[in-house]
C-alpha cells in the first residue's frame, strides 16, 4: 500500500503536505504557487517566468552567488519552473540539510529584491531562451499551436513572453506581481524524505508561519470559449516537416479525464508499442518522432499529436495519423485490449512514482489543483473503472476530425 502525506493548513493559509520516507538519505521539497503565465499582467507577458528567474538573484540577506551556493555547496539541487498555471521552486538534498533547503526556499519566495542590474541581465538570458526555441521547431511548434488554439486568451500566451514584452517589464512590475501572487494562501509546500515530523513542522513554523497574507490582486481567470478549428502552414525553412494535430480537451476535474489519459497513452505514449509509433515508425518508417499528449488545465485542456517527417512524406504522414484516429473512433476496444492498455498505464505510473522528486512536485500540483492527494491505489481504481464505451465516447468527442486543427512547419 502506498504512503500518503499528512496534509495540514497553517494559520496563514499555506497548505503543507509531509511524507516521511525513512529508507533514503535524500529528501525533496517543493513550493508551488498558484500563478503562471495565464496570470501575467496585461502588457507584461512573460512576467511570471521572468520572476521565476529573478528569485535566484538576491534577497534582503543574500546575493545571487550566496543563493546558488547555499545548496550547491552541500551537493544539493535547487531549481524552479513556470507553467501556464503554476510556478514551482523545488529542491533535493541530503536529509541533514533539510532546514537549509526549507529556509532558502522561504527566503527567495518572500524576500527577493529583484536587483535592477540582475533584471536587465536576466532579460537577456530569457531573450536568448526565446531564440533557442525558434531554433528548435519540435518545441516551438507547440507554443505556436497553443497560441492559435487559445486565440486571444491568456492560456495561449507563450510562457517566455516575447522580445517586445520583456523590454517593457520593470522592477516595480515584478514587485507588484509577487505581492499579488506570492502569498501563503496561494501556495502549497510539500516534503518527501527522512525527517522527523516534529522537526519538519518546527522548520515550517520558523520560516513560513510568520509570513503574513496580503490580499490577492491577480485578475480572475476567465475560461476559454469559442474554439475555432484552423489549418495553418508556416514556412520556417526546416529540413523536416513538423506537424501538430489537436483539439481543445477536458479540464483537470472532468469525469472523462482519466479515460482521455488512457486513450492518449495508447495512441502516442512513451512506449514503443503505441499505436501511432507502430503505424508511422515501425510499419512505414516515415517518422522517427511521433507522440500524443494531453494536458489538463483548471478550466480547459489540450490534446495534441506531434510528428516530424520528410517533406515528401508529409501527406502520407497525416493520412496515417488520421487513419489511426478514425480506427479508435470507429471501433470499440475489446476487453482484452482495454485490459492491456490499463496494465501498461498503471505500470508506467508505478515507475514514475518511484521518482521521489517527482512525487514531491506531483503532490504539490495535486493539492493545488484538486485540493487533495490521492493514493496510487485510488488512481489505479479510477483507471480500472474506465470502460470501452467511455473510451469510444471520448475518442468521438476529442478526436472528432471536424474539430481537429493542424499546424505545419515546413
Amino acid at each position: 500500500m502506498s504512503l500518503l502525506p499528512k496534509i495540514s493548513i497553517l494559520s496563514n493559509g499555506l497548505q503543507v503536505a509531509f511524507l516521511n520516507i525513512n529508507h533514503s538519505p535524500v529528501s525533496h521539497c517543493a513550493l508551488m504557487i498558484n500563478a503562471g503565465s495565464r496570470d501575467d499582467f496585461k502588457n507584461c507577458f512573460g512576467i511570471a517566468h521572468l520572476t521565476e528567474h529573478l528569485l535566484f538573484k538576491g534577497t534582503n540577506k543574500r546575493k545571487a552567488y550566496q543563493i546558488l551556493n547555499r545548496l550547491d555547496a552541500v551537493g544539493g539541487d535547487l531549481n524552479a519552473y513556470t507553467s501556464k498555471e503554476e510556478t514551482c521552486i523545488h529542491a533535493s538534498f541530503l536529509n541533514e540539510h533539510a532546514e537549509r533547503a526549507i529556509e532558502l526556499i522561504a527566503d527567495i519566495a518572500f524576500n527577493s529584491i529583484y536587483p535592477e542590474k540582475e533584471l536587465e541581465k536576466e532579460k537577456t538570458v530569457v531573450a536568448d531562451e526565446i531564440r533557442s526555441y525558434f531554433d528548435n521547431p519540435s518545441e516551438n511548434i507547440f507554443d505556436d499551436f497553443e497560441e492559435l488554439l487559445f486565440r486571444k486568451h491568456p492560456l495561449g500566451h507563450n510562457i517566455l513572453g516575447t522580445h517586445e514584452s520583456l523590454k517593457e517589464i520593470k522592477r516595480n512590475d515584478l514587485i507588484q506581481y509577487t505581492q499579488s501572487a506570492f502569498q501563503p494562501q496561494n501556495m502549497v509546500f510539500t516534503f518527501v524524505g527522512n525527517l522527523k515530523e516534529n522537526r519538519f513542522y518546527n522548520y515550517i513554523d520558523k520560516y513560513f508561519t510568520l509570513q503574513k497574507n496580503a490580499p490577492l490582486h491577480l485578475e480572475k481567470r476567465s475560461s476559454f470559449k469559442n474554439y475555432k478549428t484552423f489549418y495553418t502552414q508556416k514556412d520556417i525553412d526546416a529540413h523536416s516537416v513538423h506537424m501538430v494535430i489537436g483539439n481543445q480537451a477536458y479540464p483537470i476535474k472532468h469525469k472523462n479525464r482519466i479515460a482521455l489519459v488512457l486513450l492518449t497513452n495508447m495512441l502516442g505514449g512513451p512506449a514503443m508499442n503505441a499505436k501511432l509509433s507502430i503505424a508511422l515508425r515501425e510499419k512505414h518508417g516515415i517518422s522517427y518522432q511521433v507522440d500524443a499528449n494531453y494536458t489538463a488545465f483548471s478550466d480547459s485542456g489540450i490534446f495534441t499529436v506531434y510528428a516530424a517527417t520528410d517533406e515528401k512524406q508529409s501527406e502520407k504522414c497525416k493520412e496515417l495519423i488520421f487513419k489511426e484516429l478514425k480506427k479508435i473512433r470507429d471501433t470499440k476496444l475489446s476487453e482484452n485490449l482495454l485490459k492491456q492498455a490499463k496494465t501498461q498505464l498503471k505500470g508506467q505510473l508505478s515507475l514514475a512514482h518511484e521518482n521521489r522528486s517527482g512525487m514531491s512536485i506531483g503532490f504539490a500540483k495535486s493539492l493545488l489543483m484538486l485540493q487533495k492527494i490521492e493514493s496510487i491505489e485510488n488512481i489505479f481504481a479510477q483507471i480500472d473503472k474506465v470502460t470501452s464505451s467511455q473510451v469510444l465516447e471520448v475518442a468521438n468527442e476529442v478526436l472528432n476530425q471536424d474539430k481537429l486543427s493542424i499546424l505545419e512547419y515546413y
